[in-house]
């Protein structure tokens, strides 16, 4: 007899997770509930699964609130009903404006409280009011109760069950409207009568009203919202029909053969045994794609990738989709699945209940133009953003907690480092933190997820327009896929910036298009190989890394096939496993491998491509299917179940007994099987599908293959898109290595990015960090575009009066005016005298150039330190100078040995200088901290060094600089590392 039932997806306001909600109301005998939350559809249809669990009949709708202010309960009738509120909530969600008093609906019931009803004369078909217990008594009651005779119901909103729940809603009542405990209002948070009621509570309450009790078990009852779970509701067909769409992928997928593949099986000729493989996998695929109606979720990808290439932005997809050779002839990936053998039943298989996954990447500056292509393409009415949810964390609610009680700052970093509560105040923050972690508290977006229905989307949620202003459902990802919306990811990153503006930079400089999707000829390219095998990957992608680079230099991986493996065995999941160093021990010796297929021969066979070690999603499959005698349903659910939030439902530990319960049918030892289980444990959080590794190197080599050709190019376009692992200065550093003439910022030829024009590589205006603001950038550009280049330093003064004296001496420094005058003294002289104490000027466009006086200077002198001082302070480095140029020290003291002829002094005790890069800090097994340090000498070739515990004992802090590194030079599988003993900075000449 609930009808205003809170969940804490009741935002900063219910404090029970849905199942806490059901088991309550199970336990308190009732056996009909309503869910409203506060403005929020989140976990509706959570409810509705959850619901015949408990022997509960579910009703759901909104409880309608302006802040904590009830105007209204509404709840769904059926599906239309929930669509209405859907509808309603959205709008007011997305106009800002308050939440009306009063609301009809068609196939939903409008319940007002009992007070706010006293307003409205009279009350339609589908409103009513609802009376709380303790207004039954009250002489307004009695007086208005004839005024609304048949349309009073039962009341009793519940949002906590005890005393510890009710002060956990006042802790987040007060955290949500960010003030003192003991200052929030009695308006702001929940009554204390409105707790969860047993049903026989509510009956003997209103035991003199048992008309109202039976009025509202019928409301009640009347609502019936019936939904079939697991049922596909994406959009059915992308062209008119099922049928069409089936016949359009079929159409596109012959077409991409000669692309592809470099044969065309319409012309007629005779096909070879392996056009006869590809043909038959892909009319395989067809097939199967045809028979589970995916065909429309394959053309919406194929009809977005090729609007990007229309507008040419570059595109990599991956995820399970990458499996599919019909998505590789149609561009959605560049993923070739015969090459490598890609598992096809990863991809779709019988029991596989969701379709395909494509994760679709996008560089970070076309992302919003394609969602937007999306929305337009298929209606704003049917498009939305996935949502998520943030929660409270236990650091970050022992903050709030402690700002509710007014706690000092230092006491509250004290209880979130675990210190010990020594007063009462810092008792309740330990008790009620462990409460509040986990509840959610904020609406929030999916990082990719775009869901596309056939219905209208509001049949499924409200929508609120965040930040992106895309309009964004309540639900996450995982009710999705129960409610059978599946997700289409369009994601995002820099490094498929660096492509895009690479090939601009190659096409404005060389006159070439380079087409990065030829991938048969990029992967077999020798210049390419040769990088990989160099390590010269500075840029590159994720293989630029301190740890790829050592990795692929133990597997000697010079080719595209042994990348895909590096991509998904540096994963955390394996690398902590253990499973990673045991790889590369059984790629580099024949030995091991024989002893790992001897003691486990099944398990050796089945993941024979990868020496018995698990790499791939996929050998979670294959393990669990073939060595364990699970079928591919529950394969499936196993592998899923990897993920934290699917690892908690039941299905997921019934097949986990079945994984232990069949392997000790085959006489396998507990702890055999349990090392097995803990290596799909280990990684399967983290581990890559193959396809998905194989996209990312792709990318890998597409960035590879820019690199090895058009290297001033490529690292321009690498600085304009944040650069990557390492820092700007490092990229400056290579692409003058790779020979470029680096420049400083200059009024008259930088943009607000870098630029490449031949060797010339100018940085932009937004390399400048030294406190130079952007508009200035702005007012520069727009000036320069408008009236020409700056023909003297007053010249500029005059026509962009809105720079003020403080930001001229930046530019000043950095010697942004030296086309136009070198002497830095004598401009700093001139901006002082034209600029100093005097108002900002406005703009004057005068027919008459009026000249100001001219003084003659004496001669003036700079000093070399202080440009590199002042690069240092402005930009973050020195261009000018190389910072071995800095070092006080004694040319002849500083160790002439370079990092290439480390190989020949393995084993014994060397010196080197070397410029610190980065520092990497870990953990041994036993806890102790230990580094690893990338340095580069003074050619820019890579020292790496490992500091084990007893010299990073000695050796606390390891900052920017040039450094003596002393230590005992050790080769593993080809990999040169440098074990340091003694490492010292050097005075630097600027700094010091």
């Amino acid at each position: 007899m609930l009808i205003n039932a809170h969940s804490y997806y009741s935002i900063n306001y219910g404090c029970l997770s849905i199942r806490e909600v059901l088991a309550t109301c199970q336990f308190l005998g009732h056996k009909t509930v309503a869910l409203t939350d506060v403005n929020n559809t989140s976990e509706c249809f959570t409810f509705l699964l959850l619901a015949k669990e408990y022997n509960i009949h579910p009703v759901v709708g909104i409880d309608f609130r302006n802040g904590v202010d009830q105007q209204f309960i509404a709840l769904a009738k059926n599906h239309e009903g929930f669509f209405e509120l859907n509808q309603f909530l959205s709008h007011y969600q997305r106009s800002k404006k308050p939440i009306p008093a009063r609301a009809t609906f068609k196939n939903a019931f409008t319940i007002y409280p009992f007070e706010k009803a006293l307003h409205f004369d009279e009350l339609s078909e589908n409103e009513f009011t609802g009376i709380a217990p303790e207004q039954l008594n009250r002489p307004i009651f009695k007086q208005y109760k004839t005024l609304f005779e048949n349309k009073l119901l039962v009341l009793c909103p519940a949002t906590f069950r005890h005393k510890k729940d009710y002060n956990t809603h006042r802790l987040l009542r007060a955290i949500g409207e960010n003030t003192l405990l003991s200052k929030l209002d009695k308006n702001q948070q929940t009554k204390e009568s409105d707790k969860y009621r047993s049903a026989t509570e509510i009956s003997d309450l209103f035991q003199h009203h048992p008309s109202i009790v039976e009025r509202t078990n019928k409301l009640l009852q009347e609502c019936d919202f019936q939904f079939t779970f697991q049922k596909p509701n994406n959009k059915k067909h992308f062209t008119e029909s099922q049928e069409e769409d089936a016949q359009l992928l079929r159409k596109l997928s012959y077409d991409g053969l000669p692309y592809r593949y470099d044969f065309d099986p319409m012309r007629g000729k005779k096909l070879n045994a392996k056009q006869q493989e590809i043909l038959n996998r892909m009319e395989n695929e067809l097939k199967v794609i045809e028979q589970y109606g995916f065909s429309a979720y394959f053309l919406i990808n194929w009809d977005m990738v090729c609007y990007a290439m229309k507008k040419g932005y570059p595109h990599v997809g991956r995820g399970s989709g990458a499996n599919s050779i019909v998505a590789y002839l149609i561009r959605i990936t560049n993923v070739d699945p015969i090459e490598l053998d890609l598992y096809f039943e990863r991809f779709i298989n019988p029991y596989r209940s969701s379709p395909p996954d494509f994760d679709v990447d996008f560089s970070w500056t076309d992302r919003n133009d394609v969602t937007t292509y999306l929305f337009e393409k298929h209606g704003y009415n049917k498009v939305a953003l996935l949502g998520s949810y943030t929660t409270y964390q236990h650091k970050s609610v022992i903050r709030e907690l402690g700002k509710v009680f007014g706690l000092p700052s230092e006491e509250i970093e004290q209880l979130q480092r675990g210190g010990i509560a020594d007063n009462e105040y810092g008792q309740l923050i330990q008790k009620y933190s462990s409460y509040i972690a986990g509840i959610p508290n904020n609406l929030s977006i999916h990082s990719s997820g775009i869901i596309i229905s056939e219905q209208p989307i509001h049949y499924y949620s409200a929508t609120y327009f965040p930040p992106k202003n895309y309009p964004t459902v309540h639900f996450d990802m995982q009710i999705a896929e129960d409610i059978g919306l599946y997700k289409y990811d369009v994601l995002s990153q820099r490094g498929l910036g660096k492509i895009k503006d690479a090939v601009e930079f190659i096409e404005k400089n060389h006159g070439k298009k380079v087409d990065i999707h030829a991938m048969k000829v990029i992967k077999n390219d020798q210049k390419v190989k040769d990088l990989l095998r160099e390590g010269d990957l500075t840029g590159c992608f994720y293989v630029e890394s301190p740890a790829m680079r050592m990795l692929m230099t133990k597997l000697k991986a010079e080719d595209y096939t042994r990348l895909v493996a590096a991509s998904s065995i540096i994963r955390p999941g394996i690398a902590k496993s253990g499973m990673m160093r045991e790889y590369i021990l059984r790629f580099q010796n024949v030995e091991r491998r024989e002893e790992a297929q001897k003691a486990l021969p099944e398990l050796y066979e089945i993941l024979e491509e990868t020496y018995g070690v698990m790499v791939y999603q996929e050998d979670v499959l294959k393990v669990a299917h073939y060595f364990a005698g699970l079928n591919l349903a529950e394969a499936d659910i196993l592998r899923r179940g990897m993920s934290w939030k699917f690892k908690q439902r039941n299905e997921f530990n019934k097949i986990k007994k079945r994984f232990f319960d069949n392997c000790a049918r085959k006489r396998l030892t507990h702890s055999t099987v349990q090392k097995i289980w803990d290596q799909i444990e280990s990684f399967a959080n983290f581990a890559f599908s193959k396809g998905h590794s194989a996209s990312y190197a792709v990318e890998s080599f597409q960035a590879l293959y820019l690199h090895a050709y058009y290297p001033l190019e490529y690292l321009t376009a690498t600085l304009n898109n944040g650069g990557g692992f390492y820092s700007r200065e490092l990229y400056v550093h290579t692409a003058r290595m790779k020979g470029a003439q680096v420049e400083l910022p200059c009024v008259n030829e930088s943009m607000a990015t870098a630029d490449i024009c031949g060797k010339k590589l100018t940085l932009g205006f937004g390399f400048i960090d030294g406190g130079f603001e952007s508009n200035n950038m702005e007012y520069i550009l727009k000036e320069r575009s408008k009236g020409g280049v700056f023909t003297s330093f007053r010249n500029f003064v005059e026509r962009i009066p809105e720079i003020s004296l403080d930001q001229i001496v930046v530019l000043i420094r950095l010697g942004c005016f030296r086309n136009i005058e070198q002497d830095k003294k004598k401009l700093l002289w001139d901006a002082h005298f034209l600029l100093s104490k005097t108002p900002k000027k406005i703009r004057n466009h005068s027919l008459f150039e009026l000249k100001p006086q001219e003084w003659q200077l004496p001669e003036l002198v700079q000093n070399p330190l202080e440009i590199a001082m002042d690069e240092i302070e402005l930009l973050g480095f020195p261009v000018s100078y190389s910072p071995f140029d800095l070092i006080e020290e004694e040319e002849e003291n500083i160790p002439q040995l370079a990092a290439k002829d480390l190989k020949e002094k393995i084993g014994k005790r060397v010196s080197i200088a070397g410029y610190r890069v980065h520092i990497k800090t870990t953990r041994t097994s036993n806890g102790k901290a230990m580094r690893f340090g990338t340095f580069i000498d003074k050619k820019g070739h890579w020292i790496d060094t490992v500091l084990f515990p007893d010299a990073v004992a000695k050796l606390k802090h390891i900052g920017t600089g040039c450094y003596l590194i002393k230590g005992i030079v050790t080769e593993e599988f080809g990999h040169i590392s440098l074990e340091v003993t003694d490492l010292k900075r050097y005075n630097n000449k600027v700094l010091a």
